[in-house]
């Protein structure tokens, strides 16, 4: 889950658990992110899946950095 402060994107939502799918040994780079953008210091070393308002399992990239342990159950 999102670290306090650090969520960046739309989903997860903070507090909603995140499965991760695979750690990337190379981080992916944003190809249009601009050299002004939060979006191009973050490594996108992380695949983790999440589920969507439709109810859709989806994968997403994103800079592990910015997340946590869940700690909901």
């Amino acid at each position: 889950m999102w670290k306090d402060g650090l969520k960046n994107r739309v989903r997860p939502d903070y507090g909603q658990p995140a499965i991760v799918v695979e750690v990337l040994e190379a981080p992916v780079v944003h190809p249009t992110a601009e050299s002004l953008t939060s979006d191009l210091q973050d490594k996108l070393d992380i695949v983790l899946g999440v589920m969507t308002e439709d109810n859709l399992f989806a994968f997403f990239h994103f800079d592990r950095a910015r997340f946590e342990p869940y700690k909901g159950l």
